[in-house]
């Protein structure tokens, strides 16, 4: 089979560059693999900006936007999208992927807790401080991971299953996490050199 993959357009997750504190760059690299659509917020704009990629979205406050023009000239065409410096970007954010027909996203530099609330039909991922954070609207998030590997869950009522209290996996195997509601759920991402 070939290694070459026919991409859809909106087929894979767009990715959200907000920071990348505790994310190694062979993470991001992975992310950016697949040629998703590039969204910068305006935090990590000039650091992006030294990595030579092509940039799709740029989330700013309305005082920041006539700065931010000039200095994406060279990325032209990129879409400069407004948030209230009173609120955070996210709700925009997910208002706009729905109006691009985008439903997943992977939020680079934001914790679970910054995220907030998840629209329904919006599926979020968010890499932060060393973990892979996944929202499960669901309640229950099941999954196969070695012995002592790093979990962790923000939410209420959370029930935990093959993980100890410190957080660690007990053992090979299947682990379960559940509650009546949503929560997030995070693993220690890959130990890659250069951290």
């Amino acid at each position: 089979m070939s290694s070459h993959h026919i991409v859809r357009e909106n087929q894979e997750p767009a990715l959200l560059l907000a920071g990348t504190r505790g994310v190694p760059m062979a993470v991001i690299g992975e992310l950016l693999e697949w040629s998703p659509q590039i969204w910068v917020y305006e935090t990590a704009l000039k650091e992006v900006l030294q990595w030579d990629i092509k940039i799709d979205v740029v989330i700013t406050t309305e005082a920041s936007r006539n700065q931010w023009i000039t200095t994406l000239q060279h990325q032209a065409p990129v879409k400069i999208i407004t948030h209230s410096p009173d609120e955070p970007p996210w709700p925009t954010v997910f208002f706009m992927l729905r109006s691009l027909n985008q439903s997943d996203i992977n939020l680079v530099g934001v914790s679970p807790v910054q995220a907030g609330f998840i629209p329904e039909g919006i599926n979020v991922s968010c890499i932060y401080d060393g973990m892979r954070w996944v929202y499960v609207r669901s309640g229950v998030y099941e999954k196969w991971m070695p012995a002592g590997k790093r979990l962790q869950y923000v939410g209420e009522q959370v029930v935990a299953s093959g993980v100890a209290p410190s957080g660690l996996t007990l053992q090979d195997g299947p682990v379960r996490l559940s509650s009546p509601g949503p929560f997030w759920a995070g693993e220690a991402l890959p130990a890659y050199s250069g951290i």
